[in-house]
């Protein structure tokens, strides 16, 4: 159930189905004023997932993997000692 109506994730069709109520909700037609119940709609959807590590290797702390185990992307250690947080919380280059 969403926030304002019913939904569903259908991983064997890669579809979502939801609907929405719109109750006391019009919309003009030919010069009329039509009430609407609601919507409903299906869409499809993509979904990836991949890993990440963080080692306590000195030479990669970040390893980003694919789903075969390969490495898409490191951040090293020597990287992250190029960064710092400022007295707000925003990361800044040293």
């Amino acid at each position: 159930m969403t926030s304002h109506g019913y939904g569903e994730v259908n991983q064997d069709t890669g579809k979502s189905h939801a609907c929405f109520w719109l109750k006391g909700h019009y919309i003009e037609i030919n010069g009329m004023l039509a009430e609407i119940n609601g919507l409903e709609y299906e869409i499809r959807y993509s979904y990836d997932v991949q890993e990440m590590r963080i080692t306590d290797d000195s030479e990669n702390r970040f390893v980003l993997l694919d789903q075969d185990g390969n490495s898409l992307n490191v951040l090293t250690d020597k990287k992250l000692k190029e960064y710092e947080f400022d007295e707000d919380g925003n990361l800044k280059k040293r």
